[in-house]
């Protein structure tokens, strides 16, 4: 069996043992277990670990509680506030766009001094330029929005970049 049909069987466990699982869930895991002494094994470890915490227990100090949920808190405020607003965002698009533009515009002109230089066709280089500025300007500007969105699904719940 593939390494990651027994992730697939452990992520089972772990769901039997926590939350719970289905019935389907549950005779298929059987069936493995039967077949599977490194699966097995992972569940008796498991089983026992959570066994033993069972006794575990401490005492909570509300005043440290109350003090680590304000932090909390706290700091959920400071990253929100952190967040550009949708106008910023939106007003920063609107500005790369207009230098997208005017680089743009402002190199287009220089193709001609360009193939001068070169001595190259004028065609020749005007292409290149499209392949090499224009193209990748644009790709480049229509990620912008999209930014948010990668970054987002690039980080985990803890706010860490995975």
């Amino acid at each position: 069996m593939k390494a990651d049909n027994h992730e697939k069987v452990r992520q089972v466990i772990d769901k039997m043992l926590t939350e719970g699982s289905t019935l389907a869930e549950e005779q298929s895991l059987r069936q493995h277990l039967d077949e599977c002494t490194a699966c097995a094994q992972y569940l008796d470890a498991s089983t026992r670990a959570i066994a033993s915490l069972s006794g575990f227990s401490f005492d909570v100090d509300r005043a440290l509680q109350a003090q680590v949920h304000a932090s909390v808190e706290l700091r959920a405020q400071q990253l929100d506030s952190m967040q550009p607003s949708r106008a910023r965002t939106l007003w920063n698009y609107a500005l790369a766009l207009v230098f997208t533009v005017a680089g743009s515009f402002a190199a287009a002109q220089l193709c001609g001094a360009a193939a001068a230089f070169l001595r190259m066709p004028l065609a020749d280089v005007q292409r290149g330029f499209i392949a090499l500025w224009v193209v990748p300007s644009l790709c480049f500007l229509l990620l912008i929005p999209a930014l948010p969105s990668i970054l987002a699904a690039w980080t985990n719940r803890k706010g860490q970049i995975v």
